[in-house]
């Protein structure tokens, strides 16, 4: 109390801008920030200054090429997706504003989508029963489709060899054994160094000689 009167703390009210395809936010933020949208990556520039956080897919691009320069206000970039290849993490760090991205967010729905692609394509269970599945990644995604896959029976193999260096307990697969399966499944993100990079991981080589009742690209 001052002279009479209660003072009471004012906090400041976070301002978030969006994208407007991103589900649910009014209602997860509702009371404790203010929240505005953008609908195309064009209006970033013009609508961005003043806010807090900055919160995005993978159709906006962040870089220096885009943003050679970001507003003073904003602190924190999140990008509602597994991947990052779109943002140059490194460049939006060194301008001091924090960023977050959402690994296995869409895990179980990818799985999903893969598991019932392959039954489609393979006709039933017990069709699907009598394949082998190979899982190349075993990340988030590849582990949900894993436990699918135990739900109704399948056998499947898994490759991750930056998995197993990490001495996570998990022990997969060599490449050549998993390329041996009837249906192979991608989930690895986009990688172009070290020991095992990605890009281009399979290509004529690697597929020469074999046939696959099903090819699933569900990676980046």
């Amino acid at each position: 109390r001052f002279q009479g009167k209660s003072w009471v703390k004012l906090i400041p009210v976070i301002k978030v801008l969006a994208d407007a395809h991103i589900p649910w936010l009014g209602h997860l933020l509702k009371g404790t920030a203010r929240l505005s949208y953008f609908h195309s990556t064009s209006e970033l520039h013009d609508l961005l200054p003043g806010n807090d956080a900055l919160l995005i897919r993978t159709v906006a691009p962040i870089n220096p090429t885009i943003f050679p320069e970001f507003p003073s206000s904003l602190k924190f970039i999140g990008s509602a997706t597994a991947g990052t290849d779109h943002v140059d993490v490194d460049w939006v760090e060194k301008n001091n504003i924090r960023f977050a991205s959402s690994p296995g967010c869409n895990a179980p729905s990818v799985a999903e989508y893969v598991v019932t692609a392959m039954l489609l394509a393979i006709g039933d269970i017990a069709g699907l029963k009598r394949c082998r599945v190979g899982i190349i990644g075993f990340g988030h995604t590849g582990k949900a489709v894993s436990r699918m896959l135990d739900r109704i029976g399948v056998k499947w193999l898994a490759y991750d060899p930056p998995l197993e260096e990490m001495r996570t307990g998990f022990t997969g697969t060599d490449f050549a054994d998993v390329l041996g399966c009837d249906i192979i499944t991608l989930h690895v993100p986009l990688t172009v160094s070290g020991r095992w990079p990605t890009f281009r991981m399979i290509g004529e080589k690697e597929l020469k000689g074999r046939k696959y009742r099903m090819f699933i690209n569900a990676a980046r």
